[in-house]
């Protein structure tokens, strides 16, 4: 066949069952649409790559100091991301600008600040997802002892998100003692 194009509706064998093939071995042949309906088995022979997965990561170091009720903590530093359209991190929020199905997992590191040497408390920290908690993102950490009670939470969970969807971490201390965020991490990978 010539080059050009060739614009059809519906390819088949003449019996309507066999082997259609498209293009000779060493060629690139496209589909220019969004979809390729196949009806049965799609047999590929070589590697097929789809469409760019995306990722990114992010952490915060300011040491949030943490009340009894949920907190905002630091989200603020861009450690890697593969499309900053899709990932857009701003006053420690994270908006997702793709829809799609996600793993997301984040830990948060709690230590006492100031309560003495027998200081115990506990810290809780939740994903939420618009300001909603995600269900199952739950994590606690138990502290002991004035600067020497660090402790981590982690959590991982898959979630369908829309986009414009919004993701940050909260967290919150158990107690009067003093107790801070010092370490936050958020990875993101879509499935």
């Amino acid at each position: 066949m010539a080059n050009g194009t060739l614009k059809v509706e519906n390819i088949q064998t003449s019996s309507g069952t066999g082997t259609v093939t498209i293009g000779q071995s060493g060629e690139t042949t496209t589909v220019a649409s969004d979809t390729l309906n196949v009806s049965g088995n799609l047999v590929v022979t070589g590697q097929l790559s789809g469409g760019q997965k995306e990722y990114a990561s992010f952490y915060g170091t300011s040491n949030t100091n943490l009340g009894t009720s949920y907190t905002l903590v630091d989200l603020s530093t861009t450690f890697k991301n593969s499309n900053t359209s899709v990932f857009s991190l701003a006053s420690d929020i994270l908006t997702v600008n793709k829809t799609a199905t996600y793993q997301i997992t984040y830990d948060i590191m709690t230590d006492i600040g100031t309560g003495g040497g027998s200081a115990r408390s506990e810290s809780q920290a939740e994903l939420f997802k618009n300001d909603s908690a995600v269900t199952g993102t739950y994590t606690g950490m138990y502290n002991r002892t004035e600067d020497r009670a660090v402790a981590t939470g982690t959590a991982t969970c898959i979630l369908d998100l829309t986009s414009g969807d919004n993701l940050r971490i909260k967290a919150l201390k158990v107690g009067t003692d003093t107790v801070f965020c010092d370490i936050t991490r958020l990875t993101i990978v879509e499935l």
